[in-house]
């Protein structure tokens, strides 16, 4: 396959592709040789300051970490989106509503046309015989 130009497809992409790659390389950047700006303290902080002084290259890494827990200690970053799929407990479940029970052993019926099976009912003076681990 070639293109008007007389190229094949796939040379023109590889030339087009690493002529993109050939890109100037950035600037410099200028926060890189400034000093750290004034902070304020710790503890005027509140979650309308203005936090972008901690983000600076030169701020030490225990002070930036301190003034982002300052700013997500605020109540509103702690709000529960719903999309959490784990945040329900699914071992308390309801009971069945009156009735539900007799509904769905009907549907058995209708279903499977057959009566439902019951288990076999194991009497008291029985159930002292049964070895738990399966041994007669």
């Amino acid at each position: 396959m070639t293109t008007r130009d007389g190229d094949p497809f796939l040379s023109r992409w590889s030339r087009r592709k690493l002529e993109s790659n050939r890109t100037p390389a950035p600037a410099p950047d200028a926060t890189a040789d400034s000093p750290a700006p004034d902070l304020p303290s710790l503890e005027s902080l509140t979650p309308d300051s203005d936090f972008s002084g901690f983000m600076h290259r030169k701020v030490d890494d225990k002070l930036r970490r301190a003034a982002l827990k300052t700013l997500f200690a605020d109540p509103a970053f702690n709000v529960v989106d719903g999309l959490d799929d784990y945040a329900d407990d699914y071992t308390k479940l309801e009971a069945l509503a009156a009735g539900t029970a007799e509904l769905l052993e009907h549907s058995k019926t209708t279903l499977f046309g057959r009566a439902p099976e019951t288990p076999p009912v194991v009497e008291a003076a029985d159930a002292a015989d049964v070895d738990p681990a399966g041994g007669t």
